[in-house]
């Protein structure tokens, strides 16, 4: 009983821990996680990390959630799942409703904002079924799930402007946590208040919870089975190139803008350099991944002030 609570305990302080900080979409959560579950504490093994990420990303609804749950699931069965993901649910809604009430409280008090009169029959409903099918279909991660929520809010519902919809995705990209769930948050606190934030959120992760828990106990059952290992180690390689196209992509934003950009002449060699910094930093003397980003930002800082 005592080992059972000290690993729900660590569990807990993990999920803070991967709450705080997981600023850059899904796969910057992988990095933590490894670090956290892999290196750290030893509760997962690096070949099944990979069967984990494969779970997590062929899965509906975002990278990060599905990670807490199935690493939950592994560690401590259904009471792990729930303390992964309501604890983690409880700190996310907790931070960005304080940070988007601040940035839409005007909008929400106002006594003629249109979706006042709205939120008072249908809209609680209106919000959860419309997140709920972001959570459902949004394969792939955060910024596969932005067509869907598009169609929900801007084209659908008309919750948004175009350019609302624009600072969601900045704001959603500003603040820790997956891009997904951040704009359920955004758009329910926007539409009717902190309990529609509370609504949309729970849409969105509610297909998660059910199917990755699902998926998660077929792995841990059948997983020595000798098909299943097959497709597994089928499957690993695809997953680190996954990880490995993402950070491409990323590289080439913050080098050069975008691809059709790519010059030696155009290069940001300043950020080339933050870049192999951190590379050393990371590999060779194995710095918290935390404490790099938190280098990274005040190199960055430091070089623009040199520049004048």
């Amino acid at each position: 009983m005592k080992c059972k609570k000290k690993v729900l305990w660590k569990i807990f302080i993990s999920t803070l821990y991967l709450s705080a900080f997981t600023f850059g979409g899904g796969y910057v959560i992988v990095t933590l996680m490894k670090k956290k579950f892999v290196d750290d504490y030893h509760w997962i093994e690096k070949n099944e990390m990979l069967d984990l990420v494969a779970i997590a990303q062929s899965s509906p609804g975002a990278i990060a959630v599905n990670g807490a749950i199935v690493v939950g699931y592994k560690l401590a069965g259904m009471l792990g799942t729930l303390v992964a993901i309501v604890i983690w649910s409880v700190l996310h809604l907790w931070r960005e409703c304080n940070i988007y009430s601040h940035y839409l409280w005007n909008d929400w008090s106002n006594p003629d904002f249109p979706c006042k009169e709205r939120s008072t029959k249908m809209i609680y409903l209106q919000l959860f079924f419309s997140f709920l099918q972001v959570g459902m279909f949004s394969f792939g991660g955060g910024y596969a799930a932005m067509p869907l929520i598009q169609g929900q809010v801007v084209t659908a519902h008309k919750w948004l402007s175009m350019s609302e919809f624009t600072d969601l995705i900045t704001i959603s990209q500003m603040t820790p946590g997956p891009i997904a769930v951040n704009s359920a948050t955004f758009v329910g606190i926007k539409i009717a208040g902190i309990p529609g934030a509370l609504v949309a959120t729970f849409g969105c992760i509610l297909p998660s919870c059910i199917i990755v828990t699902v998926i998660a106990k077929l792995y841990l059952k059948y997983r020595n089975m000798a098909m299943l290992q097959g497709v597994l180690n089928s499957l690993r390689p695809a997953v680190v190139a996954m990880i490995a196209s993402a950070g491409i992509s990323i590289l080439i934003t913050a080098f050069w803008g975008n691809a059709a950009a790519i010059a030696l002449a155009g290069t940001k060699w300043s950020l080339v350099v933050i870049f192999v910094v951190c590379i050393v930093l990371l590999r060779k003397i194995k710095m918290n991944p935390i404490w790099v980003m938190v280098l990274a930002g005040v190199m960055k800082v430091g070089i623009s002030f040199i520049g004048g």
